[in-house]
């Protein structure tokens, strides 16, 4: 399977992920039982699974490791933290939204520092980067 098949495979693969949370979305806000709480809970969990779409699209389209890197780090903050924080508040008080705080502060603390471990040793190793400036050059040990 060539470099564009793959790319297409992937990009058919989300947009049906996306088609479906959004037909469930739909079905959401037009049932006459749905509350004000449901429906914010509904928008905040949309809004992070858009942001997983948009980084996942990243991972895909990306040139380097660079800058995939920074794609998997929207994908885990952004996501992630939205969907387990409309977690926390939709089950307030309760064993799930503990758990969910400390996943949040848990992601929030080590997903960046991974990243940058991982791009760090990614540069030592001797990947080129895409980019036509290399800024850590200097700094290079």
């Amino acid at each position: 399977m060539n470099k564009k098949t793959k790319e297409r495979l992937a990009t058919g693969i989300i947009s049906f992920f996306i088609a479906v949370s959004v037909v469930v979305y739909i079905m959401i806000i037009t049932q006459n039982t749905a509350t004000y709480k449901e429906l914010f809970f509904g928008t905040i969990a949309f809004v992070g699974s858009l942001f997983a779409l948009v980084g996942s699209f990243g991972l895909v389209r990306f040139p380097d490791v660079y800058t995939r890197s920074h794609a998997q780090t929207l994908v885990t903050v952004a996501g992630v933290c939205l969907i387990l924080l409309c977690v926390a508040v939709d089950t307030f008080f309760s064993q799930f939204s503990v758990k969910s705080i400390f996943l949040i502060i848990f992601i929030f603390i080590t997903s960046p520092v991974g990243t940058h471990a991982i791009t760090k040793a990614a540069y030592l190793s001797g990947v080129k980067p895409v980019a036509k400036k290399d800024e850590w050059k200097k700094i290079k040990k």
